[in-house]
């Protein structure tokens, strides 16, 4: 967006991560951690261990289009492959935990918010990771919507479903076919989307971190280094 408003040489530098921290591991290895810290209770650890983990971390809350997450609860409620980890914290949390309860969603489970060194566990217990946004393309904030969890599941190696209309979102995941892109959600079936990711769990996954290096300290380095150069 600035780029092409001033004859002034940018350099966009965006979120920034460090690739040795947030990395790919073993989801026995990330549950183990998290019961140890006392986070998740066994019961839960087996259910988690046991399906395929569709994961969101961060706020919970309508101006970042967390109301989504009910339409996937509702449209997966009774295919018990599939088990949703949310973990943060909002305005919006208790009372889809009351709508979750009420309607017997018993694929939905509820954490945190935990510390953020805990992050990297937590996002390695997902098997595919969700992200929400505003979903008004107008506002210019929703255009160009880049929240550091999208950064944090990429380096973790984590295939991405993200429901809005980010432009910045949209040419990541599809450049480095790290995931799908819905834009409108009340017209398609989560579910397609979730299996054709599985068919290709192994390649969505190496192609997201793949996509990782764009984030790299090593990367930020090199780039302010020419522009320093001049």
């Amino acid at each position: 967006y600035l780029s092409g408003r001033t004859s002034v040489p940018i350099v966009i530098i965006p979120h920034l991560i460090d690739l040795s921290e947030f990395k790919p591991i073993n989801k026995d290895e990330a549950l183990s951690m998290l019961e140890k810290m006392r986070c998740i209770v066994p019961e839960f650890k087996e259910k988690l261990r046991n399906r395929v983990v569709l994961g969101y971390v961060g706020l919970i809350s309508k101006t970042i289009g967390s109301d989504i997450l009910l339409k996937l609860f509702e449209e997966l409620k009774d295919d018990e492959k599939f088990v949703f980890f949310i973990v943060g914290e909002g305005p919006l949390k208790q009372e889809m935990i009351h709508i979750v309860k009420s309607r017997n969603m018993n694929n939905v489970i509820f954490a945190g918010p935990f510390p953020h060194d805990l992050m990297k566990y937590v996002i390695n217990v997902f098997d595919i990771a969700l992200v929400t946004s505003f979903q008004d393309p107008r506002h210019f904030s929703t255009r160009y919507w880049f929240p550091k969890k999208f950064v944090e599941y990429s380096a973790c190696g984590k295939p991405i479903i993200y429901i809005g209309p980010s432009r910045v979102l949209y040419h990541y995941i599809k450049k480095y076919n790290s995931g799908f892109v819905i834009e409108n959600i009340h017209d398609v079936s989560v579910k397609n989307y979730l299996y054709k990711i599985l068919i290709n769990m192994h390649k969505f996954a190496e192609n997201s971190r793949k996509m990782s290096q764009c984030f790299s300290y090593n990367l930020a380095k090199r780039e302010l280094g020419k522009l320093l150069a001049g």
